[in-house]
């Protein structure tokens, strides 16, 4: 089964984020070709510099570690929101696939299933 999980939430301020990952992972646990999507605002979840703990937030920045771990290894990122964003993908806790709009209905298309919280 190939799935496509799209993240396009900043990872603090709503669990949308985290639940995610938690679905990637699980899907990814019961043998499913699981691809990331950060798009938007999404982006920032990559970002390595995240101090949640000094506001009182729970640290998830370890599941986006741990997508190797659960042969997660196709991750694309949104290049025009790294763009407005001003985000670096040399900044990310992971590497990932710079995409323009066209590659990402491509990339859309090419999944079986799509989600998005």
């Amino acid at each position: 089964m190939k799935v496509l999980i799209i993240i396009n939430q900043p990872p603090y301020g709503s669990s949308k984020s985290p639940e995610s990952l938690d679905m990637a992972l699980a899907l990814a646990a019961f043998d499913g070709q699981v691809s990331i999507l950060f798009m938007d605002y999404g982006v920032t979840n990559l970002l390595s510099e995240q101090l949640p703990k000094n506001q009182g937030l729970k640290d998830f920045t370890r599941l986006i570690k741990g997508l190797e771990l659960y042969d997660i290894q196709n991750i694309y990122v949104d290049e025009s929101a790294c763009q407005s964003l001003r985000v670096e993908p040399a900044e990310f806790l992971v590497e990932g696939t710079l995409v323009d709009k066209s590659a990402m209905t491509q990339l859309i298309q090419s999944h079986q299933h799509v989600f998005k919280l």
